[in-house]
């Protein structure tokens, strides 16, 4: 399992735990359902990383908005899965 399909599958766990109303089932895509479906084909599909990583990006933030996730907490948790020695590597723009 990749590093974003973990992060899927966390955001999965996180929004069944949620018991809160979903308070835009009204707005299709950004339901809690569709988000989970987004989440789920992330993990079942090898989609291209570019595509991986908007979905993944659109999940965190509609999530962020519901306040089912923080976003401080969640750049420390996927740090130490994409940056595990911690270092900070710098790339020159070309």
């Amino acid at each position: 399992m990749t590093h974003e399909e973990m992060l899927f599958a966390r955001y999965i766990q996180k929004i069944n735990n949620y018991k809160h109303d979903d308070v835009l089932t009204d707005h299709s895509r950004l339901s809690l359902i569709n988000l989970i479906w987004l989440c789920e084909k992330a993990i079942e599909e090898d989609l291209p990383v570019d595509k991986m990583n908007r979905w993944l990006g659109f999940v965190q933030g509609c999530l962020a908005m519901r306040g089912i996730i923080d976003v401080d907490e969640e750049r420390d948790y996927s740090r130490q899965l994409f940056n595990p020695t911690g270092t900070l590597e710098t790339y020159e723009r070309t």
